[in-house]
């Protein structure tokens, strides 16, 4: 099983994705849901997830700074940007951050399913090359 993190200021955009993944993704769990960077940054080091949505424009630390940090703390885990911005500047930060998808909003549900899938054969690889 694979744990997922939330991160984003907007309600309806984590009910959305946390209802799909319970009731299609059997395979992925919800382990924590964050309405802003800062809370995000406490809470992984608290509760580590596999993969983390995370939204660009959030209160008190966006997102691209959020996966700069917690790319400094480790690199076994998977971000997936979910945004309502598809400027170019914030796609070309977030691909040298090491971003694994950039979703717009509204989510395509199959897009996001496409992405876990993406993401889980990205962690296998990654944790077969590096040891524990």
């Amino acid at each position: 099983m694979y744990r997922i993190m939330i991160v984003d200021d907007e309600k309806a955009a984590q009910d959305t994705i946390r209802k799909y993944i319970e009731a299609r993704l059997p395979e992925f769990e919800i382990c924590a849901v964050a309405d802003n960077g800062l809370e995000a940054l406490k809470t992984f080091l608290r509760t580590p997830a596999d993969i983390v949505f995370i939204d660009i424009r959030m209160p008190l630390m966006d997102g691209l700074t959020l996966i700069g940090k917690l790319n400094k703390i480790t690199r076994n885990y998977i971000p997936i940007i979910v945004s309502s911005y598809g400027e170019f500047e914030y796609a070309q930060t977030a691909m040298q951050l090491g971003v694994s998808r950039y979703l717009l909003k509204p989510i395509d549900f199959d897009e996001m399913t496409e992405s876990l899938k993406t993401a889980c054969q990205a962690l296998k690889n990654y944790r077969k090359l590096t040891p524990p």
